[in-house]
């Protein structure tokens, strides 16, 4: 991270964090929409994760159903994408809605 590599793969690294170290490591390595810069600001950086509450914070979405890209675009084309394949509605749908519930619990 610190050597600020061109590219970096990142696979599910917040999944066995609790809520406020996942937040902190977020905004540290790959936020750069704050005032501060991220360690990886400077860097392409590919992000796999469940943690869809971070979705937002992030330039491009894609969402991959079975292998196949179902969705390219940025949160707010997310909160608006209707698909006409149904499974690939149904991740987006859940996605979405799970964002959703993490918000009304805060």
């Amino acid at each position: 991270v610190y050597a600020q590599p061109s590219i970096a793969l990142f696979d599910d690294v917040l999944s066995a964090l609790d809520a406020a170290t996942g937040k902190f490591v977020f905004e540290r390595l790959f936020d750069s929409s704050g005032d501060a810069h991220s360690l990886l600001s400077k860097s392409a950086v590919v992000l796999v994760t469940h943690a869809a509450h971070f979705l937002s914070r992030v330039d491009t979405i894609l969402v991959l159903v079975k292998g196949k890209a179902t969705f390219t675009g940025t949160w707010n084309d997310l909160l608006k994408a209707e698909p006409e394949d149904v499974e690939a509605r149904e991740a987006i749908q859940s996605i979405c809605s799970s964002v959703q519930e993490r918000d009304d619990a805060s």
